[in-house]
């Protein structure tokens, strides 16, 4: 039996962050300008067929806030399944060496 994918949205603060994370990345990452695009891919492709693979923010002010690191880029990517687990949100897109955002 095939997995079901996710329905993906992403709010307007990720879209920003990762339209930010991008351009720094094509600028300043001559050898991999597109590495946030293709590891961003990456992580939502594993997350639409493994929800749960990221692991649970315990302090977060929103329930089911899930974190997952993109290694490669050093970058966190937080979400948040609906309540019948159909569509995942793109809540924030982060550095590791940042504080994490306030969800």
């Amino acid at each position: 039996m095939t997995p079901r994918s996710l329905a993906v949205a992403v709010t307007k603060r990720a879209a920003v962050e990762v339209a930010t994370a991008s351009a720094w990345w094509a600028e300043n990452r001559p050898a991999a300008p597109g590495a946030v695009t293709d590891e961003l891919a990456r992580a939502l492709s594993l997350l639409q067929t493994a929800p749960d693979a990221g692991v649970r923010v315990a302090n977060a002010r929103l329930a089911g806030v899930r974190r997952l690191f993109l290694e490669r880029i050093d970058y966190h990517l937080s979400y948040q399944l609906s309540a019948r687990r159909s569509r995942l949100t793109v809540l924030a897109f982060w550095h590791a060496r940042r504080r994490p955002p306030l969800l």
